[in-house]
């Protein structure tokens, strides 16, 4: 299966010698022997440099794009030509000492010229280390992340997910240390005493008025999987989140083990939503990945289970007044929480106007939209945009809204019957404003029976969920 390493975009004045470092400092290539990376790079480097030397856009919308692929043990890179065309005689007598670059007079998709070439990687470039050669439990350390380590979390992260990881993040070590200089990351990893990192666990500031983390890119070395290593890196991760001033903690735990969840329990957390579906597959570690057990059938799509820690505190107060089929559906959840209900005066009605944004995440094949400011016609607007995301490919879809507001009993009976189902409680954009999910999903393989969830709270969501899904999912 071919897994794409980049996908660049660039004006024609693009710095050849910066495009070929994006194309030689992934980690896929750090381990090939210096006279190979050598060879590409001065290949890709006479490529580019004829493409500038020989071509120009006349207009300032017109680009040059570069994709490459990996394929068992070849690397594919396609460049587009957008600009004036090549003189395709020329450019293959230049080129004719190298068998692997060619260019091609079609272009199919109408974007551009098109000019391809093909590195093989020699064999045996990453070392295959079986369990007998890893060091001995008392030689893993953990600690926090120091200044100059950044790639080694990137590469860890290669090493496990490939490309797939769902924050792109973790790939750039410039932004990793950017993240953590500024507060935003604070890093936890598990290293061994050669300096190889192989587990991390980051606590990511999602808001800073009011301080609210979320413990997050979370990882371990499949070599290193069931040694111990992941639950020292994360219980050193979950204790510095308990020494850090905060309104909150909030933990979104995939939902095809619950390893995380029975962690994190011994320091308490609340269940409040479960995200079903709303997780591609491909951008998540497989059981396969990080242990020795294997992803029941019916995991085309996965789960998240949304808790907070609400560190001895009342984040969203002691009370709120919700209308009855919220507030008889989540009571079990708000006693959790150690809030009241108490039931909104039923004539309340919904405002004519209001307001949402749309978040679309393109690998997720999901679409997110924000009521901010409800309204009866912002509710019909978002019906009518989910039927057109839909026919895009997009899969899941939630709206999100805050509940101390009037009508917001409309909003789910409006959405129940468009198809959505409950998700859950939220924290109302990481604030100390309690707010509402409903979702909706097509047609896809899902097996509620294969979301494993913990606690005794966890497992009444799960059911109440599931039996909103099976009433109110369209066929």
């Amino acid at each position: 299966m071919t897994k794409q390493l980049f996908y660049v975009k660039h004006p024609f004045d693009f710095d050849t010698q910066r495009f070929v470092a994006l194309f030689i400092q992934r980690p896929v290539f750090t381990q090939l022997p210096q006279n190979t990376l050598e060879g590409w790079t001065l290949k890709l480097t006479e490529i580019l440099g004829y493409i500038k030397d020989h071509t120009r856009s006349v207009r300032d919308s017109e680009f040059f794009i570069a994709e490459a692929n990996l394929d068992a043990a070849t690397v594919y890179l396609t460049i587009t030509n957008c600009g004036t065309p090549l003189e395709i005689k020329r450019f293959r007598e230049h080129f004719k000492m190298y068998a692997d670059i060619e260019i091609s007079s079609n272009s199919d998709d109408r974007s551009g010229q098109k000019i391809f070439a093909e590195f093989e990687i020699p064999d045996g470039f990453i070392k295959n280390r079986s369990q007998e050669e890893l060091p001995e439990l008392d030689e893993l350390h953990v600690r926090e992340l120091h200044s100059g380590e950044e790639f080694l979390v990137s590469k860890l992260f290669y090493n496990v997910y490939r490309y797939r990881y769902i924050n792109s993040k973790v790939y750039d070590p410039e932004t990793i240390a950017h993240e953590i200089s500024s507060g935003k990351l604070i890093s936890y990893v598990g290293i061994t005493s050669a300096g190889e990192i192989v587990s991390h666990v980051g606590l990511v500031l999602c808001n800073d008025s009011p301080k609210v983390y979320e413990a997050a890119w979370g990882v371990v070395d499949p070599l290193y999987a069931n040694r111990g290593i992941f639950k020292r890196t994360f219980e050193a991760a979950l204790d510095r989140m308990q020494k850090t001033p905060m309104s909150y903690s909030i933990y979104d735990f995939v939902t095809n083990h619950d390893f995380s969840q029975r962690l994190v329990a011994k320091y308490g957390y609340k269940d409040m939503a479960i995200f079903v579906g709303n997780q591609v597959s491909e951008t998540q570690a497989r059981m396969s990945e990080i242990s020795k057990h294997h992803d029941l059938p019916g995991m085309e799509r996965y789960s998240l289970l949304v808790g907070i820690d609400q560190r001895n505190s009342q984040p969203f107060g002691n009370r709120i007044k919700l209308p009855i089929n919220i507030g008889e559906t989540c009571d079990f959840l708000l006693s959790n929480l150690g809030m009241t209900w108490e039931p909104t005066n039923r004539f309340e009605s919904l405002p004519v106007g209001g307001h949402y944004s749309v978040k679309i995440q393109h690998e997720q094949r999901s679409v997110i939209f924000d009521l901010y400011d409800v309204g009866r016609n912002a509710v019909e607007r978002i019906l009518i945009d989910l039927s057109h995301q839909l026919r895009t490919g997009l899969e899941y879809a939630a709206v999100e809204f805050p509940l101390n507001v009037p009508g917001v009993g409309y909003i789910h009976d409006a959405l129940a019957d468009a198809g959505f189902f409950m998700a859950g409680l939220i924290p109302y954009r990481f604030t100390n404003q309690l707010g509402f999910r409903m979702q909706f999903l097509t047609p896809t393989d899902l097996d509620f029976n294969a979301i494993k969830v913990h606690s005794p709270v966890g497992n009444k969501l799960l059911q109440i969920v599931r039996d909103e899904w099976e009433r109110n999912h369209l066929i």
